[in-house]
């Protein structure tokens, strides 16, 4: 068995370079530092008796998996940051043309650059399939595909004053599938918070606005979402708090569906495409506990 490891392609590379540039501005030696560098392999077989999903004509295989990774952390007094790159190989026992190599590439930054003032910066690269990996996350079946993946997440929060915390983030995410079935698509997400710590020191209100843009430019539709939520999370102990969020979704959505056409004449009929908007809005509420 052979696995033949596909070339990253730009996204990937820019990542690297927002990698590099993050450790051209760490603190020099002089100052009080934390390095650390952690490999780890995991080494797994197991049977499956339904490798493609179907309730007709299963396929059952022996499939090894082989995952190395390595997780880099860097601490000092004003900068943190965290990365993470890690492969799993899979290779099937009969059915080799399945045989891949999954890639996971993550990385978080952040900065205290002024007093006030942090800057942080989150992004990852992967590639994996959307058999497998689709099921887990969303539950729903689709075929085997192979499916890059690119995220970058720059973001500030500001200290408005000792109680009062201003949040500020921007998150574009592009997936591309490699079967011309699945739709790619691209989306932005801007999120702006507020959070105040009350006099008690333990109770926390906070609210936030957010906007999402997702589109695909294949079919020329879009998924336009604003939230607006606010909230509160208090701290009985340590280790013990309550966090409660409401909020409203406004949602906006464009779809394509076939429709008939009789033009002017009932002879004559033809199928044409029409798209549809729609707009909704949808409460949210979540309340949780930790401890």
């Amino acid at each position: 068995m052979r696995f033949t490891l596909p070339r990253a392609g730009k996204p990937f590379r820019l990542a690297c370079w927002l990698f590099v540039f993050f450790l051209a501005s760490v603190d020099l030696p002089a100052q009080a530092t934390d390095w650390s560098v952690v490999p780890d392999i995991n080494l797994g077989a197991k049977y499956d008796s339904n490798i493609n999903f179907n309730f007709v004509g299963r396929r059952h295989d022996f499939i090894f998996n082989v995952s190395p990774a390595v997780d880099l952390n860097y601490a000092s007094e004003v900068s943190k940051l965290t990365a993470r790159l890690a492969l799993e190989g899979l290779a099937y026992v009969k059915h080799g043309n399945l045989d891949t190599i999954n890639q996971y590439y993550r990385i978080f930054g952040q900065r205290q650059v002024a007093p006030r003032l942090a800057l942080n910066f989150r992004g990852g690269y992967i590639l994996d399939s959307t058999l497998n990996e689709e099921l887990i996350s969303s539950g729903f079946i689709m075929n085997r595909s192979r499916r890059p993946a690119f995220e970058a997440a720059p973001g500030l929060e500001f200290n408005l004053t000792e109680r009062a915390l201003l949040r500020l983030g921007y998150g574009f995410n592009k997936v591309n599938y490699q079967d011309p079935r699945y739709i790619d698509y691209s989306q932005n997400t801007i999120n702006l918070g507020l959070n105040y710590l009350l006099k008690n020191a333990k109770t926390t209100v906070s609210g936030m606005v957010l906007f999402r843009f997702v589109d695909y430019p294949s079919i020329s539709n879009f998924y336009r979402n604003l939230g607006t939520y606010a909230g509160l999370d208090h701290k009985f102990t340590e280790d013990w708090s309550l966090t409660a969020f409401a909020g409203l979704n406004y949602n906006w959505l464009t779809s394509q569906t076939a429709v008939l056409d009789f033009l002017n004449f009932t002879a004559f009929i033809r199928v044409r495409q029409e798209k549809l908007e729609n707009f909704t809005v949808t409460p949210y509420f979540d309340i949780s506990a930790r401890r």
